[in-house]
């Protein structure tokens, strides 16, 4: 979906050179403002924006664009959503976790093509079970295994059930059915 996507943009900045000509002076670009990053999950996230003019030509694309080293461009991972003025929501999909991502919307006129400011985000590698607004620690045990825990009032909790075979001696757990 995403590489239909960079191909239709692709066409249509193709066919708005062909369609203006080379006049390019006086030509005023749309004006388009990235919305702040948001419900990040370990694969996804919501961003979008808002064409707040069209400049001299009425906007045929609009979305947000995306990657992992800065300056994002039409030319890489984006979404369409539709065209003319306004706001919109994006959905960033194929994300993988422990990356930073740059977002910006974008919009493509007959006059080129304009961009919002760039925002950061970077997905997280904590367990999906976790809420990822709080803030976890992390320990480990005798075998190695480690546990997320978060501090709530006095006490700090363990987040997952605790699945060492030895006590901290070193002495082995026995295993007892019932």
């Amino acid at each position: 979906m995403r590489q239909s996507h960079r191909i239709l943009l692709r066409l249509f900045c193709f066919f708005a050179a062909i369609l203006m000509g080379c006049e390019h002076e006086n030509q005023v670009l749309p004006k388009v403002v990235t919305t702040p990053v948001h419900e990040i999950t370990r694969f996804s996230a919501q961003s979008g924006g808002e064409v707040v003019q069209e400049g001299t030509h009425s906007v045929i694309a609009r979305g947000v664009c995306w990657n992992s080293f800065g300056n994002p461009t039409i030319l890489e991972d984006t979404t369409l959503n539709r065209h003319g003025p306004g706001t919109f929501q994006s959905h960033i999909l194929g994300l993988l976790p422990n990356i930073t991502y740059f977002v910006r919307a974008y919009s493509i006129s007959s006059s080129g093509t304009a961009y919002g400011e760039e925002q950061r985000f970077r997905i997280s590698t904590i367990p999906e079970y976790l809420h990822p607004k709080l803030h976890y620690e992390l320990i480990t045990d005798i075998d190695g295994n480690y546990y997320y825990t978060i501090g709530i009032g006095h006490y700090v909790w363990m987040a997952q059930n605790l699945r060492t075979t030895r006590f901290s001696n070193g002495d082995r757990i026995d295993h007892v059915p019932d």
